[in-house]
């Protein structure tokens, strides 16, 4: 299921990006755009898989710190 979610994430990921891609069309900055989408989703998606995850619902500490975003 895990794997399913991912490969759902993915596309969903490319479509919007892409997106947001062909809405900057003759731009220069459409690949600055793209890429901070991606980067932007991912950073969501990292966030999500670790509270999901790798957090407990009681006081314990989760298995792995809370993942910094990429920049």
């Amino acid at each position: 299921m895990i794997q399913a979610s991912d490969n759902a994430f993915s596309a969903y990921r490319d479509a919007e990006c892409n997106a947001v891609y062909e809405d900057f069309i003759g731009g220069t900055i459409r690949g600055i755009m793209i890429t901070s989408c991606r980067i932007a989703m991912t950073n969501r998606r990292t966030h999500e898989i670790w509270q999901n995850w790798l957090t407990y619902m009681d006081s314990s500490p989760p298995i792995l710190p809370e993942p910094e975003p990429m920049l």
